[in-house]
């Protein structure tokens, strides 16, 4: 942790999670990391808030590694992290505060595209200035990009799908925030 000054080891007594395949996801919107997963932990997860503490989660019902088998991100607009299991093809909010997670599978499956993927190579960002997530998602053949957002909010700027990509959007009702 940085006091400003230096750096000094954050305590983590009693919590454990993998020892690589890693991942740590910052949310603004609560101002904590979350983190965890990893080979030999791999749906295990702790909190690490803003005033130093670390404390450990309930288990994931899906694995948290960073070798592939899982993205996630925070929601700009609730709060919530956004969870796909690749290997599952399941989808997931999970409430780093409460520590609850909901299934959301049937809702993001009815929004995206027939197109989508479970073997392409993915990403996903929050674009915090429009409230919404992109994933982008890329195979030799093609690269498919869809937006998940809440249309009654307002953007300062509105996003453009690239040339050669396809966008598509979903409200509430159809995309992860359900």
């Amino acid at each position: 942790r940085w006091d400003g000054a230096s750096w000094t080891e954050v305590p983590m007594e009693g919590v454990t999670f993998g020892s690589y395949h890693t991942f740590a996801e910052y949310n603004p919107v609560h101002d904590v990391v979350w983190l965890g997963g990893g080979n030999g932990g791999d749906t295990r997860s702790a909190v690490l808030r803003a005033d130093g503490t670390v404390t450990q989660l309930a288990d994931a019902p899906v694995r948290l590694s960073s070798s592939g088998v899982s993205m996630k991100t925070y929601d700009p607009v609730t709060g919530l992290y956004v969870v796909e299991s690749a290997d599952e093809d399941r989808w997931f909010t999970f409430d780093v505060v409460a520590d609850v997670w909901t299934e959301i599978t049937d809702r993001v499956r009815a929004a995206r595209s027939d197109r989508w993927l479970r073997t392409a190579r993915d990403f996903v960002t929050p674009i915090d200035d429009c409230g919404v997530l992109l994933y982008f998602q890329a195979t030799a053949a093609r690269t498919e990009t869809v937006l998940f957002f809440e249309a009654s909010l307002p953007c300062k700027r509105r996003p453009v799908a690239r040339k050669g990509g396809s966008s598509r959007g979903a409200s509430r009702p159809a995309g992860p925030r359900g």
